[in-house]
């Protein structure tokens, strides 16, 4: 970058970089780490020389403290992992390696945990399976071991439950057969092993009836045709 003309300047006598004009991030009211407008600190921050961004984690406003964090290497990066902002909390979490997430599971911020369902190592997701915030467990059901999945199986939530009988193994279903959501039910007549389906012929949703009876005769034809080839 050119450094500007003199008419351009202003004092920069208090900045920490002095009044040099060969260094190329000099030029106040326009690029400038030390500008008290954020907007000009925070098109500097893009620009500067990495070296110059530390000191930027501790600026006064989110963006700024964003936007040199991400140019940082990791071990500076984390120092925002306490940032107050959820945010930032989130946007720095979703650049590290899940197994350096571990220490946000106790993040007040839905946004931030919400973030570790989808990064942390899937041993460890079980310790966000009671998590408050509904959105937090339906990231979790995606990716959960079958034996940590059926522990959602009576989640208070409809739609947490909707995904995890999506999930289940067919005999597992056995789990959902009375499930007060018709949708759960529903999918549980669509998808549970044919076996544990007599309880749902006789359901108070029409749609749960007739795919429990359509999948239970298809099944005794099964049944029979293999039986007629043995005897043949």
């Amino acid at each position: 970058m050119a450094p500007p003309v003199e008419a351009n300047r202003k004092d920069c006598s208090p900045c920490p970089q002095g009044r040099d004009p060969s260094r190329g991030l000099c030029e106040a009211g326009q690029l400038c780490l030390f500008d008290s407008d954020p907007a000009i600190r925070r098109k500097a921050a893009g620009k500067a020389s990495i070296f110059m961004l530390a000191g930027l984690l501790n600026d006064p406003d989110p963006d700024v403290r964003l936007k040199a964090a991400l140019r940082l290497p990791v071990r500076l990066r984390k120092r925002l992992l306490e940032d107050a902002s959820a945010q930032i909390r989130a946007a720095i979490a979703a650049t590290l390696p899940g197994e350096d997430l571990t220490g946000l599971i106790g993040d007040p911020s839905p946004l931030v945990r919400s973030l570790l369902a989808e990064r942390l190592p899937a041993a460890v997701l079980p310790a966000l399976l009671r998590d408050s915030d509904p959105v937090v467990r339906l990231a979790c059901v995606k990716r959960l071991d079958a034996e940590w999945l059926i522990v959602l199986a009576w989640d208070e939530d409809a739609n947490v439950r909707r995904q995890v009988a999506l999930r289940l193994g067919a005999e597992q279903l056995v789990a959902m057969q009375d499930d007060p959501d018709v949708f759960v039910r529903r999918i549980v007549a669509s998808r549970a092993d044919p076996r544990l389906l007599a309880p749902l012929t006789e359901d108070g949703d029409a749609v749960v009836r007739e795919t429990a009876c359509q999948r239970l005769d298809a099944e005794v034809e099964q049944v029979l045709m293999r039986q007629g080839g043995i005897d043949a």
